[in-house]
Parts: C-alpha cells; structure tokens; sequence
C-alpha cells in the first residue's frame, strides 16, 4: 500500500493511518510495513504486534480520527527520530464481532516525513502532563481470540481461550434460556 501525496500534513498523516489500518485488515503485511519507520529500532517489533492483533482479531469495525493538533517531540525522541518527527493524538473506535458498541480510547502516534512519505514511528509519545488513559486491549500485547456460540473471547498470549469461549457460550445460553 502507498500513499499518494496528499495536500497537507494532517491529510498525509490520516491517509498513512488509514492504510495502515487498511493493509493490517486486510492482511497485507508488506503494504503495513512500508509504512512503518525504523528510525527507532525498537519499534518495528511493536508495530508488528499491532498488526499481528489487528490483522487476526475479530474485529467488525476499527477507525481511528486523528486530531489536528502536532506536539513536538521530548528531546530525546528527537535524537533519536530526527527533526521531522512530530506526535498527533488521536480517537481509535473500534468493535469485535458480536458486541453491540463501539470502545474509543485516545492513543499518540508519532510520525516521520521520510522522503515524501509520512511513516508511523511511534507509539509512546504523549504530552509531559497527559492524564494517562486507557488503551485498547490490542494496543498493549499480544492477544488471541476465540468466538463460539456468539460469544468472543480475548485473552493475552498464553491464556486458554477455547476454555474461556466455552463457558462464555454456556453461560450466553443459560441467561438465553432463562430471560425472555
């Protein structure tokens, strides 16, 4: 997946979100990686997590509206990224098969201008005083998910999830049987 240049930086930033996200769904692990930086060497790692749990995870909607506003970087992650590299907060909504609603949390992304093309960079940066927030269970560590009997069940890496599923749908089944 390339992203076509774009009339501003915001644009250019939304367009590599959306088809980061687009290429994770989709699962073209090439089209995602092209648009990753590997200015910070311990990222490519965590952006394969993030494709790895949004590539597989039985997700039914993911959106993510990036806001306006750059913040600059600590001076630390501009050694290391470079002076192209600017933060955006952003709003994920997201639901997994079978839920009713949407969850939202706020997330930062960091980006690099590299050779024309805006590339993620990051995942950790936020504002020195940002109140810490909740973040989607995908975006922390790896996950596996099961669904059965209309019921999906995450859990971490190493967790039992056909267990999980099972008594979930047994349960979905019971509270079926016994409410109207």
């Amino acid at each position: 997946t390339v992203v076509t240049p774009v009339s501003s930086p915001l644009d250019q930033v939304r367009a590599t979100v959306d088809s980061l996200f687009r290429a994770a769904r989709t699962r073209d692990r090439t089209g995602f990686e092209r648009l990753i930086s590997d200015r910070d060497p311990t990222f490519p790692d965590r952006a394969q997590l993030l494709y790895d749990n949004l590539s597989t995870l039985p997700l039914r909607r993911l959106q993510m509206r990036v806001e306006p506003a750059e913040f600059t970087l600590a001076e630390s992650r501009s050694q290391l990224l470079g002076d192209s590299a600017w933060a955006h907060r952003a709003v994920v909504s997201w639901r997994l098969a079978g839920d009713d609603g949407d969850v939202e949390h706020q997330v930062w992304l960091t980006f690099v201008s590299d050779g024309g093309q805006v590339r993620l960079a990051g995942t950790v940066d936020e504002l020195p005083k940002n109140i810490r927030e909740q973040k989607p269970s995908w975006w922390l560590g790896p996950l596996t998910a099961r669904e059965r009997g209309g019921v999906t069940v995450v859990a971490g890496s190493g967790q039992a999830t056909d267990r999980w599923a099972r008594l979930a749908a047994a349960a979905l089944d019971n509270v079926r049987e016994h409410l109207p």
